[in-house]
């Protein structure tokens, strides 16, 4: 069962609860060459910690008295029960975590912080898979000392390539223009698109058809939004990542479909 106990402006108290437990020899996801691995050292602002990779827990849990009473976002708590049933209130903050292991690349995990818990610190499996695959992310994408001149200017490139994207801009290469004529053929061939590209080719519903691409328009917070209409085959990986990100938007306007 989950509840969360918003701020004192609020009218309506919610509260979240969330179960822990201690693993002491269950495998994490081995996909990832992880098995057996019950402890992980991670860093939090300038405080290094040695997490409990808890395979059951909900949410992951800090020591009160491990970090400041300034460090961390978030005024919410939350009602956290251990596996021998204890219940207790604990604060809901977000922190930059990363695994200390000397390289870069925090991300913020939410967690709750609790004045009982006996580690330092239970990490869940979801949580320590996002900062183990961040740190993967980084080390592919950022260029080591010794890599030369090369390899900078390729990584400065691909920068470029993100920023533009960013701003609206088009990409001409070839990578980019294969990738979107296949994703425009998988819309042609749904069949659950159908009758959408019909309503698109005549402007009706909000539908259009934007660069070969089928959109369609939403209004969200008085502002026009194009969002890409996925055929079948995408939309059970998009719901996958969207769900696993961290912050993800379950509480958003208009909820993916």
């Amino acid at each position: 069962m989950i509840t969360a106990k918003g701020t004192g402006l609020e009218s309506t108290k919610e509260v979240v609860t969330a179960r822990v437990s201690i693993p002491f020899s269950v495998p994490i996801n081995t996909r990832n060459g992880i098995d057996d691995i019950q402890l992980v050292d991670i860093k939090c602002g300038q405080t290094s910690i040695k997490a409990v990779i808890d395979t059951g827990a909900q949410i992951s849990v800090l020591r009160e008295d491990l970090i400041g009473k300034g460090c961390g976002e978030g005024e919410g708590t939350i009602q956290i029960i251990s596996a021998f049933g204890e219940k207790e209130i604990a604060t809901l903050k977000l922190f930059n975590l990363k695994i200390d292991d000397g390289k870069h690349g925090s991300v913020p995990i939410m967690c709750a912080v609790s004045k009982k818990l006996v580690n330092d610190m239970l990490i869940s499996a979801t949580a320590y898979e996002i900062l183990l695959e961040n740190v993967q992310l980084f080390d592919f994408e950022n260029p080591r000392d010794f890599e030369g001149t090369k390899d900078k200017d390729i990584q400065l490139e691909r920068e470029e390539k993100l920023s533009a994207l960013a701003l609206g801009q088009e990409v001409d290469t070839s990578e980019t223009n294969v990738a979107k004529s296949s994703f425009v053929k998988l819309q042609r061939m749904d069949e659950s698109l159908g009758s959408v590209w019909s309503q698109a080719e005549n402007k009706q519903n909000a539908y259009d058809i934007d660069d070969g691409v089928l959109v369609h328009t939403e209004s969200i917070c008085g502002e026009n939004v194009k969002q890409v209409a996925l055929p079948t085959c995408k939309r059970e990986e998009v719901m996958r990542v969207t769900h696993e990100i961290p912050l993800a938007g379950h509480l958003g306007e208009s909820k993916t479909k």
